[in-house]
This record gives C-alpha cells, structure tokens and sequence, in this order.
C-alpha cells in the first residue's frame, strides 16, 4: 500500500503513470502481477527507466524486498514440510522397533502362548532391562506405566479374559503414556478416574482399619473371677 501510493504520486503526468499507476488500486494491481508475479516486468521496468527513475528505483525495491519476503515464506514452508515428514518416519522406525522388542520379550515371558498379557506378565516384561531400555527409546516412562498397571486391569471386569490384555492394547497403551503426546480430553477423563479410583480405595483402607480400632475398644475386660481362674491354672 505505501509503495502503491509513492508510485502514484511519482508517476503523475507520466505516459508510464497512465498505464501502469493511475490510481492507488491500479498500482496494488501492477506491483503485485508485475512486481511479486513478475508479469510484464521488462515492459513495465524499460518504461519507467525512460520517463522516471527515482520511480524505477522505488519499483525495484518493491520487487526486492516482495520477492525476498515470498521467497522466505516458501522456504519456511518447506523446512516445516520437510522437518515434520521427517519426525513422523523416525517416531514410526522408532514404534516398529519397540513393538518388534516387546514382541519378542512377550513371547519369553508369555507361558501359554496366547500374546494376551495379564497383570504378572506385565510387570515381567517392564522388569526386562531391553524393554525398559526400548520404552525409554520412544520417550516412555517404565515407572509411570508400573503404577498405571494397577489402574489398567483393576478397570477390567473378571470375565475379561481373566483380566488379560491383547498385545495391541498394550502398546496402544505404552504410546498413549509417551512424554511427548499433548493431553487430550480423553486423559482428562482419565485421570478424574485414577484419582476418584484412588480415594475409594483410600476411603474403604480407612473404614476397615476404624472398624478393627473400634472392635478393639468394643472387646470386654477380662473379669475378676477369669483372672483368678486363669492364675490357678497356671
């Protein structure tokens, strides 16, 4: 807009001026199909190097400075491009490699075979040095999940395979627990499920120990005549 308006006033009384810069929107449409879209530059360029040159000198600038800014926001464009296609291959050789890891480490510990994991032979696999070692790999936590292994099949009903997870579930699990996902609503739900989950688990710990404190209280003293009894007996 500033150099539109600069080249109007330039190119006042100019045979270049009537064609390419009569009005301020008429030289936005010029600097920006001849200028940034390089349309008709030569034509427009050997003009206004006849009839006006401190008009030429401000067009070049525009198509300078124009040009540099186009070519700066491709370049970002495609580094982004590039940069992210890039992320997305490794983290997925990184996900077929832990998946092959764990795979081969469930089948040490999987005594029947049937790559359903229950809740011993979690905890087996992630006291493997090579799983730890592979779930640090694709920035997992092995500590985290041991806790969230609780929650994991305490959530699941008996009739559920016995409380036994596929190996698939599994590692949907281990990726759903990397560092680096954003927190979803579905964490959020989540995580109000732990910790309500926890505070049952706490709450009922609690009665259970009032109830045992109050049974002690409630207990009747031994009488004078079973003290005197138990004495004579021994």
């Amino acid at each position: 807009y500033v150099f539109a308006i600069a080249l109007t006033e330039l190119s006042v009384g100019k045979d270049v001026g009537a064609l390419f810069f009569s009005s301020v929107f008429m030289s936005m449409k010029t600097l920006l199909l001849s200028g940034v879209f390089m349309d008709n530059l030569t034509d427009v360029g050997q003009m206004m190097m006849d009839e006006s040159p401190m008009s030429l000198a401000a067009f070049f600038t525009f198509v300078l400075l124009g040009n540099l800014t186009i070519m700066n926001m491709l370049i970002g464009v495609l580094c982004e491009v590039v940069s992210n296609v890039a992320k997305e291959e490794n983290e997925g050789i990184q996900i077929a490699f832990v998946t092959e890891k764990l795979k081969l480490i469930l089948e040490e510990v999987d005594e029947d075979k049937d790559y359903r994991i229950s809740k011993e032979e979690f905890r087996n696999i992630l006291e493997n040095p090579k799983a730890v070692w592979a779930l640090h790999e694709v920035g997992v936590d092995p500590v985290g999940i041991v806790d969230y292994a609780d929650y994991i099949f305490d959530e699941m009903t008996a009739e559920d395979s016995e409380k036994e997870i596929s190996f698939e579930d599994f590692m949907r699990m281990v990726l759903e627990l990397r560092g680096t996902n954003q927190a979803t609503v579905k964490d959020c739900a989540d995580l109000r499920k732990f910790i309500k989950k926890s505070i049952e688990s706490l709450d009922e710990a609690m009665a259970k120990r009032k109830r045992a404190v109050a049974r002690t209280r409630t207990r009747p003293p031994m009488t004078d005549s079973a003290s005197s009894s138990s004495g004579n007996l021994s």
